[in-house]
């Protein structure tokens, strides 16, 4: 499944969850613990900081393999001036405001250690380390890598993994460039994953650098370094793999070629739609970014001369993903409700 689609029911999930929790406390199994799996780089932790962000409430990330099981759950000292024991409050729990609705995200959870496992389990079956219970309006989600990508996981043992609901993802370009428009990741690399998605992710476990989501928008910030063609070279193949490097530079040069989209906002009528897949998308790519409420109508009567309306499409959806407020523009409002109505609603 998409990220998307995983957040779509984790919302379901935590929303079930709130609505077990009015009034006190409902039954476990009405606290559904969705587990977000996928090969490294895909997009799991932002996708759920943005999903707590998007519910309006806090969130913690614990990072397991970054904690032995007593930092976890809290030292076991002495009481002085007696003979018992009593577990500290461990810090990530003091530190948080809990005043406040709470996302607790179990991160790496295949690559903690056994006993760090072991309080997981209780921590997500009854929502206490300890003695130190999780207040109502805390919420627990994970996320981890595949054991297959050897990513230093170990087994996932039975009794945690019956108490999680799995979410296998693999890497979407629509939802990998919607997140890199959001964020401003260079045209470059948006338009070249529309025009490739094969090398999106291609997770090789035998190789120092690969295709995935995070390694392209690493690639954004490599091509403001404002390097030689030749050292350019060199840090992609470093960051993306030889493969995936040698493609993306006969992309750049296809870029090179396209048509000045300054020239073609200006002339919408007149501006050469380039016939070559390629260049298309660098075109569309190049748009997205620039259009706005003041050359909206010219951009939109640009749209309308490509053949190909879903080039439009990406165009229209790249272009909302970094501004909300185009979708009021009248001219981009009306090619939604006309020719982009199947296309993007």
């Amino acid at each position: 499944m998409k990220i998307s689609q995983a957040a779509s029911i984790t919302r379901a999930a935590i929303q079930q969850a709130i609505k077990a929790s009015e009034g006190g406390r409902g039954r476990d199994a009405e606290y559904i613990i969705p587990f977000w799996v996928s090969d490294p780089g895909i997009g799991k932790t932002t996708g759920l900081k943005d999903l707590a962000k998007s519910m309006g409430m806090n969130a913690i990330h614990l990072i397991g393999s970054e904690y032995d099981a007593s930092e976890l759950g809290g030292w076991v000292l002495p009481v002085e001036g007696t003979e018992r024991m009593k577990r500290k409050v461990p810090d990530w729990y003091a530190d948080a405001d809990w005043s406040v609705p709470t996302l607790l995200i179990l991160d790496e959870l295949a690559q903690s250690s056994l006993p760090v496992q072991n309080l997981y389990a209780r921590l997500v079956n009854e929502h206490r380390i300890g003695s130190h219970i999780l207040p109502d309006n805390c919420y627990i989600v994970a996320a981890g890598n595949r054991t297959s990508n050897r990513a230093g996981t170990i087994p996932i043992p039975t009794h945690l993994r019956d108490r999680l609901l799995f979410l296998e993802i693999d890497a979407d370009v629509s939802d990998t460039v919607h997140y890199f428009n959001a964020v401003g990741v260079d045209e470059r690399v948006c338009g070249y994953l529309r025009h490739r998605p094969e090398y999106l992710s291609q997770f090789d476990a035998a190789a120092n650098a690969c295709p995935s989501p995070r390694s392209w928008e690493r690639v954004g910030s490599i091509l403001q370094f404002g390097i030689g063609s030749t050292e350019m070279g060199f840090a992609l193949n470093g960051q993306v793999g030889q493969a995936a490097t040698a493609d993306f530079l006969g992309y750049l040069r296809v870029y090179a070629e396209m048509p000045d989209p300054e020239l073609i906002i200006a002339n919408p009528n007149t501006a050469p739609v380039p016939s070559n897949p390629a260049i298309l998308h660098a075109v569309c790519s190049a748009l997205s970014r620039r259009i706005n409420d003041g050359n909206a109508d010219n951009v939109m009567a640009y749209v309308d001369r490509i053949l190909q309306q879903e080039f439009a499409a990406y165009l229209v959806k790249d272009a909302l993903a970094r501004d909300p407020d185009l979708k009021q523009v009248n001219a981009v409002r009306q090619w939604v409700l006309t020719k982009g109505r199947g296309l993007i609603l």
